[in-house]
């Protein structure tokens, strides 16, 4: 036992040896604290990958325009390949014999819907000037295909009674036949048509045109609400947490002891029925409901005893969200306003993806078959070269999405990492916003397209997982469903690992310059040396998030509502203030996104600053007096446990 313990001692001081050795290889590369800006490009074959990626990404987009024909999705096509809207003379995929000209008749009509909905592919539709408005027996009404007589033998097979229907997106719809409906089908009908009616549409949008100025005022007020909330969090963080924690662990006393009380009186009352059956259920449900007390009960040891031995990572979390509070309103609008930049250029890749995804699902090879002795358009069918075209425009959606959240990222990080390590009697340079984009932007677009690549790849494999889950589902194969709902469980995890490598890997590329790859090291060396800190700050500055969005949201929504009831002219005031609440969901997303980003850059500078700096007069720490306070104070009081 004495050997392998000293075994045991040996590998933890060659450990703790191993992590001084890349410490103090960190210092000596970086000796200055603060943002390194003696740095060159990182990453550049990444970059390169990713720039040749978008050439293939652009020759997809130009054989979908090319080949594509978005109108086939517009408007539809017939059972013989045609599409309804269109002039199909010259259309080179469909047979000679079968080419109509449809320029006139823009509505598809579909013999049987009931067959469609089926998943019956041999379903016959035509393209119509007009939908029939009438539901009809009479054989001169009939509905048949092109250039057939309407006579009895042709019934239900070349020729089908038409129904009422309405054009919605170019295809006839079903409309609803007085004589055949019931009268509980009757009245939901007239309900939805006072509903959707056109007097209460028209309603709605009045009622957004009146009310655009306080739709205007409080969307860009959800701003100010949002700036408010950082003044209350860089004063009242602490308060604000702690009365979270007493609450919730009032509420679980609370219930612990509602259950433990029911379940007693409930075993108690089956126990004094004499002579009679047992209530079996009251019996269960009494007994279920005490063991659950007793869990409840050791659930509520467990955040007690967390609570008392993490009070000190807590009151450290608390003082990292202040700071981020101080630093973003010291860039406010800058800060916040950088944000539109990448989701502005991600709107663009949302509708570059979807329409050339679209353009390259209409470039397919239609496919024919035989019913009846006529040949019947069963659709496109995507050859191997298309399918591989489109899975290349969803990884690169998923790389470039990644890379543009990567950017916003790094830049907001190396703001924030401005601010705090100007902190030594010097003062914070102008632009520090546009000053780190500009360093990113040069040196570091290599090292993001690595991180997004690495996570867009497992993000990749998820889809695939899951549209192979899909596929198998109604099928007997539930035990390829069941590996399949793992594999995805595995992925999910490790995504969410990946994601957190990233986020790390981007702090300490907005820092120091480095590489995706050390970065990533560098980060996940700080981690490791502050597991319960990390993991500390994470819940809280989540919980916080949480209640910064809910807070932005539920004033503005506040102002607003009292503001839209004193306005005569909006009469359903509840519809633009639904839209109010959406766009303040928004904004409250963008601020608590940039502010989740300032509290992990504190937080790793801190925890840099700390291991740097000792508080002497040759190694001054660079922190705020906050922090310094705090580090200083850490020593005493039983609950600073590290």
């Amino acid at each position: 036992m004495s050997c392998m313990r000293k075994h045991e001692d040996d590998k933890e001081v060659e450990m703790e040896g191993g992590e001084k050795e890349q410490k103090k290889r960190h210092f000596s590369k970086f000796p200055d604290p603060g943002v390194n800006t003696n740095r060159k490009c990182r990453d550049i074959f990444c970059l390169l990958l990713f720039t040749i990626f978008w050439g293939g990404m652009f020759i997809c987009a130009a054989y979908g325009i090319q080949m594509g024909d978005l109108t086939r999705l517009q408007y539809g096509d017939d059972y013989l390949g045609n599409t309804c809207g269109k002039n199909n003379t010259n259309t080179a995929y469909i047979p000679q014999e079968y080419r109509r000209d449809f320029s006139t008749a823009p509505n598809l009509y579909i013999f049987s819907p009931l067959e469609v909905a089926a998943n019956i592919f041999e379903t016959k539709r035509i393209c119509v000037e007009s939908c029939p408005n009438k539901t009809s027996l009479l054989l001169s009404d009939l509905m048949c295909t092109y250039g057939e007589r309407k006579n009895i033998t042709n019934v239900f097979r070349r020729c089908w009674p038409p129904y009422a229907s309405v054009p919605i997106f170019n295809r006839c719809v079903p409309g609803i036949v007085v004589n055949a409906t019931t009268q509980l089908a009757s009245e939901a009908s007239t309900a939805l048509s006072n509903i959707f009616s056109l007097d209460v549409v028209q309603q709605l949008l009045s009622d957004l045109e009146a009310s655009w100025r306080v739709i205007l005022v409080c969307c860009v007020g959800s701003l100010a609400v949002g700036w408010i909330w950082l003044l209350l969090m860089r004063f009242f963080a602490g308060v604000m947490v702690w009365f979270t924690i007493f609450t919730g662990l009032f509420l679980l006393v609370g219930f612990t002891a509602m259950m433990w009380y029911t379940g007693t009186n409930l075993v108690n009352r089956v126990s004094a029925v004499a002579g009679a059956s047992p209530l079996l259920s009251e019996e269960v449900l009494g007994k279920t409901i005490l063991y659950t007390s007793y869990a409840l009960t050791a659930l509520t040891i467990i955040f007690i005893l967390v609570t008392i031995f993490n009070c000190y990572r807590i009151q450290l979390a608390c003082t990292v969200a202040e700071e981020a509070s101080k630093a973003l309103q010291s860039m406010f609008l800058g800060i916040l306003s950088f944000p539109l930049v990448p989701f502005f250029f991600l709107a663009i890749l949302v509708a570059f993806w979807i329409i050339f995804s679209l353009l390259l699902v209409t470039a397919a090879t239609p496919t024919y078959s035989t019913v009846d002795g006529v040949q019947v358009f069963q659709g496109y069918t995507l050859n191997n070269t298309l399918k591989g075209m489109v899975l290349y425009l969803l990884f690169g959606f998923l790389w470039t999405m990644n890379w543009l959240l990567g950017l916003h990222d790094v830049t907001v990080a190396g703001a924030i990492a401005d601010w705090y390590w100007s902190y030594s009697g010097e003062k914070l340079r102008n632009f520090p916003v546009a000053r780190s984009f500009g360093r990113t932007i040069r040196y570091s677009m290599g090292s993001i397209a690595f991180g997004s690549l690495i996570l867009a790849i497992v993000q990749f494999i998820r889809i695939m997982l899951e549209y192979l889950r899909q596929t198998l589902k109604g099928k007997e194969n539930r035990l390829a469903r069941a590996i399949l709902s793992c594999m995805q469980c595995v992925l999910a995890c490790f995504q969410r690992f990946i994601e957190f490598i990233n986020k790390n890997a981007y702090v300490m590329i907005a820092i120091y310059g480095y590489s995706f790859c050390n970065g990533a090291k560098r980060g996940w060396e700080i981690t490791a040396s502050n597991p319960l800190r990390i993991a500390t700050l994470t819940c809280i500055s989540n919980f916080c998030l949480f209640l910064g969005k809910i807070f932005i949201t539920l004033t503005t929504l506040g102002i607003a509502f009292l503001w839209l009831k004193e306005l005569p002219s909006v009469k359903f005031f509840y519809f633009p203030l639904a839209f109010i609440g959406i766009v303040a969901w928004l904004v409250a997303s963008m601020v608590m996104s940039v502010y989740d980003m300032a509290i992990h850059t504190i937080l790793f500078c801190f925890l840099e600053d700390s291991e740097r700096n000792d508080g002497s007069a040759e190694k001054p720490y660079r922190m705020t007096q906050s922090l310094k306070i705090f580090l200083e104070g850490a020593g005493g009081g039983c609950c600073c446990c590290c």
